[in-house]
């Protein structure tokens, strides 16, 4: 089993890391070209420009991807999800309760929560600010 989610979360994050990096572009599932490439920095500045903490990027019919940002401090308002997901921490320190159990949020981290885990960032000390892969979208 350990091998088989490594091996799912390895391939999200590598399909989605491939195109966090590069120039930004918005993806809509109609307007899907064979690739897109996207800038962490630019999707960064976007998210900030919106002030919201959720910057979704790409949605695709069997992947959803966004940024998500939690001020040091901040309180993570979000709910179980109905996919899997993979958060890759690009930067920022905290923790992250999933099901009870705590976990570090660390830069390069990898978290993988499995569809429907109660799951929220906490005691976060620095920004953090991460690349999220859901499994399939979101509605």
């Amino acid at each position: 089993m350990t091998r088989r989610f490594f091996g799912r979360a390895a391939a999200l994050l590598a399909g989605c890391w491939a195109a966090a990096r590069g120039r930004p572009a918005a993806a809509q599932a109609a307007d899907v070209k064979a690739v897109e490439v996207f800038a962490i920095s630019e999707l960064l500045d976007k998210q900030a420009a919106s002030g919201k903490p959720w910057l979704p990027f790409l949605k695709v019919p069997s992947l959803y991807c966004g940024m998500y940002v939690l001020k040091a401090g901040a309180e993570d308002g979000q709910n179980p999800h109905k996919d899997d997901e993979v958060y890759y921490v690009e930067s920022g320190r905290g923790k992250i309760r999933v099901n009870g159990e705590d976990n570090d949020a660390v830069p390069g981290g990898i978290i993988f929560v499995k569809a429907g885990a109660t799951h929220k960032f906490h005691s976060i000390e620095e920004d953090l600010k991460l690349l999220v892969f859901f499994s399939s979208t979101q509605s």
